[in-house]
């Protein structure tokens, strides 16, 4: 009798057992915390998994901001990278860009296989175990992305972990002046136009304002005649009016803008204009629009060598009021170059590596060189019009000065573009001499 209700009672001892949940899923799951984003992403929300903790770059502003620490079901221990800006403006060109700088950068002379998408990108070295996986988002105006890497057999818990990881980042509704700090204090008034966005703190009196608009939209102009190609992205170029200069170098993170009306800020995407004087210098305003709108029509920051020559041409035009070939300060250096075969050809240019740093060195003398070779590119040389039109084209799609020069180079022939560039500057530097008329 006893056995039997013993053994009655066995399932009944047996199903607490079998309902009672394993220790990992019994402990109790940490609420994820909402942690505020910075820099960039100042007004956007970061909502980790709760098994990961972020680990922020105080002083970041842009690129990578702090490092996501914890753990999954693939992995005991992982860190990935978090990064965001606009230097690079799109989720599509920021996956291009991130597979190309880690095959000819981290990983360069590896044997790599890449494999890019809208939203990420995968890369897999061939004679190394490991893999590198980076996911991209559109925040707005911003690009999020999670990058890491691991082994080759943890490739899918890595593809999966950073693509997760890229929507933890959440807000961050107002575009354009969103990602001003609470420190500044100042009540921005926006007008939209089909080419601009003008956000204004009301300091500036109208003269001076409407001198900055007017050189900035002279400068967009020109370098749209050049470069001949949209906006990538929907979003106009933003350009920022105060009168505030500390506001300018805080909002830049630049100490150097004593003698600058304006600086262009590459990872904000956004021009910042703040006059000096009651006077605005129009070509030092010129040159940074410059480089504003060329980020807007590459979809990327760092176009050299191209961005040098355009800063100044520009300059030229705002100092000329009208087409110029070259700035009349550089004129006679350049010609000078010219006259003894010592300017860097456009081709010669597309040869050189690592472009990201093209005025690292010889500054004065590689900045001739750019601006020799725009006025090249702007001749519409058969030569010339073909390799540039390859080269903005790869911009565009990877957002690197060195994979556009690839491009480029392999688009001309070295020998016939050497020859017109030098044939249409040496008619400039030495133009031949007038015939006297007949009779005298």
């Amino acid at each position: 009798m006893r056995r039997a209700l013993l053994v009655a009672l066995l399932p009944l001892l047996v199903l607490p057992i079998g309902l009672a949940p394993s220790p990992a899923v019994a402990e109790d799951r940490p609420e994820p915390k909402a942690i505020p984003g910075q820099g960039i992403l100042n007004g956007t929300i970061l909502r980790t998994d709760p098994f990961f903790r972020f680990f922020p770059k105080e002083t970041a502003r842009s690129g990578i901001v702090g490092t996501l620490e914890g753990t999954t079901r693939e992995f005991e221990s992982i860190t990935v990278e978090l990064g965001a800006d606009r230097s690079v403006l799109t989720a599509a060109q920021r996956a291009a860009f991130e597979a190309y700088r880690f095959t000819h950068v981290v990983a360069r002379g590896e044997l790599a296989v890449s494999e890019v998408k809208p939203d990420g990108c995968v890369v897999r070295l061939k004679l190394k175990d490991a893999v590198y996986a980076c996911a991209t988002r559109q925040l707005g105006r911003t690009v999020v992305w999670v990058r890491g890497e691991g082994t080759k057999k943890d490739e899918a818990g890595l593809v999966k972990l950073v693509r997760a990881a890229v929507g933890w980042v959440s807000g961050g509704g107002d575009d354009v002046d969103g990602w001003i700090p609470a420190a500044v204090k100042a009540t921005w008034t926006r007008t939209a136009s089909p080419d601009l966005v003008v956000t204004d703190d009301g300091t500036l009196d109208a003269p001076a304002r409407d001198a900055a608009l007017r050189a900035v939209r002279d400068a967009h102009a020109f370098v749209r005649r050049v470069v001949a190609a949209g906006n990538v992205g929907p979003t106009p170029p933003v350009v920022r009016l105060t009168k505030n200069r500390d506001m300018m170098g805080f909002l830049s993170g630049r100490r150097d803008l004593r003698d600058k009306d304006a600086v262009h800020v590459p990872w904000a995407a956004e021009l910042i204009v703040a006059p000096r004087k009651a006077e605005v210098d129009a070509a030092q305003v010129a040159e940074e629009a410059a480089a504003q709108v060329l980020q807007h029509l590459l979809g990327a920051a760092n176009g050299e060598p191209v961005l040098a020559g355009l800063r100044r041409q520009a300059a030229a035009v705002a100092t000329s009021g009208a087409a110029a070939v070259l700035l009349a300060s550089d004129e006679g250096a350049a010609f000078d170059r010219i006259r003894k075969k010592e300017a860097t050809t456009w081709s010669r240019l597309m040869r050189m590596s690592r472009l990201s740093s093209y005025l690292a060195e010889d500054a004065e003398l590689r900045t001739l060189d750019a601006e020799l070779a725009v006025g090249y590119l702007a001749s519409g040389a058969p030569a010339a019009k073909a390799s540039f039109a390859a080269w903005v084209a790869a911009f565009r799609k990877v957002g690197d000065p060195d994979a556009a020069s690839e491009a480029a180079y392999a688009a001309l022939d070295a020998s016939k573009s050497d020859a017109e560039y030098w044939a249409f500057w040496a008619a400039k530097a030495d133009p031949p001499k007038p015939k006297n008329a007949k009779g005298k």
